[in-house]
């Protein structure tokens, strides 16, 4: 008695792996009938990777706007019961200033196996543009206005398009100089240093002129 009989697969698989068992059964002429089997395991599936992602540098204004988006995964499986995609959302941490600073966006995804995978990249926040101040021009007054001249105050802006990069406001000039009766000169100068320590300055000369003969 002798020949070979086809077996016959059951069971069940997924992309998280599962078990397969292969039965072989024949009945020879004298009803005997005679059977063997075996388990075959199916593993896993490879796990999701995301696609790769760099960091990147941006403005203090495109921060305000800025979104994690979706990052893509795949396991690259040949077939439709073992692939592993789709995309996902990132999450955004971190802070920044007007000075600057750091966002780190992280994507995370748990496939239907209990793994998970993570990757993240690093977005750095250049500090916003300096202020600068109003323009000024030099004068000249006569000898008695100087008696009452004051500084005065004078405004400076980065003209940033967002709130948290916004730097502006006013400063108090500071006199020096001296006049006499036969005139003189005097200056006028106002400085600021925002929170990231940068320094802004601005001058105008006042002439005095000569009282009158």
């Amino acid at each position: 008695i002798s020949g070979k009989v086809k077996g016959v697969i059951t069971g069940s698989y997924t992309e998280c792996g599962g078990e397969l068992i292969a039965t072989w059964t024949y009945t020879d002429d004298c009803n005997r009938q005679i059977t063997a089997s075996k388990t075959i395991t199916v593993l896993p599936a490879p796990v999701a990777e995301f696609a790769p992602v760099e960091d990147e540098v941006i403005s203090c204004d495109e921060a305000g706007s800025y979104s994690a988006g979706f990052l893509t995964y795949n396991n690259g499986a040949e077939t439709k019961s073992c692939y592993i995609s789709g995309k996902v959302e990132g999450v955004i941490t971190g802070s920044y200033t007007e000075c600057g600073g750091e966002l780190l966006v992280t994507w995370t995804y748990v496939d239907d196996c209990q793994r998970e995978i993570t990757t993240s990249k690093t977005v750095t926040v250049e500090p916003a543009p300096m202020a600068s101040f109003e323009s000024v021009t030099d004068e000249e007054i006569t000898c008695d206005e100087a008696a009452t001249y004051t500084a005065g105050y004078l405004s400076y802006n980065n003209n940033a398009e967002t709130k948290a990069c916004s730097i502006s406001g006013e400063v108090e000039g500071e006199l020096s100089g001296s006049y006499t009766e036969c005139g003189g000169e005097l200056q006028v100068t106002w400085t600021y240093v925002d929170d990231c320590q940068r320094e802004i300055t601005a001058t105008k000369t006042v002439t005095v002129l000569p009282a009158p003969a």
